[in-house]
């Protein structure tokens, strides 16, 4: 758990051997409808990726039914990062392990010992990533969220509350 990618050891994880990322966009990567990823979390990854941390990165986002402009914002995204993307679509969507299984496909030398799941959700990207037992990171949320996502941060600050996760 971190506040924001920016913030992630990405050396501590390539010592685990740890070198692969299945990212999720919204409010992970850049505020929700935002097209750009953040700043901060750019030059970061692109750091790590200089430093020889990260080997592939793969974007995945639930898109719901097909949307081709919500894709279209992840693969401008991708492209911004030099990374793959999937864009999950309906009944395949986070949590399901479809699309982190896609991802991983897309990246070669990735399996699921050395490969990690980032993201803001614990009901989709962190419950789909230990549905693999992949190395899950949640982070913060970067900005509002949509009002089909807003009820489901309520059950995760009492989770928090309940666990001790965030003091």
């Amino acid at each position: 758990m971190c506040h924001s990618l920016a913030e992630l050891d990405f050396a501590e994880l390539a010592e685990r051997g740890i070198y692969y990322y299945i990212i999720d966009v919204d409010n992970t990567l850049a505020p929700r409808k935002f097209r750009q990823c953040t700043l901060s979390i750019r030059q970061a990854l692109q750091s790590a990726v200089e430093q020889g941390y990260i080997k592939r990165m793969v974007l995945v986002s639930n898109v719901g039914n097909y949307d081709a402009a919500r894709c279209g914002r992840v693969e401008q995204i991708a492209q911004e990062l030099g990374a793959a993307f999937v864009c999950a679509y309906w009944p395949h969507i986070k949590p399901d392990p479809a699309p982190f299984l896609e991802g991983i496909k897309l990246m070669p030398g990735a399996n699921l010992d050395n490969t990690v799941m980032i993201g803001d959700q614990i009901f989709t990207d962190v419950k789909g990533g230990n549905r693999l037992n992949l190395t899950t990171v949640y982070v913060d949320p970067l900005g509002p969220d949509h009002w089909v996502t807003s009820w489901k941060r309520v059950i995760e600050k009492i989770i928090f509350r309940i666990t001790g996760w965030r003091q």
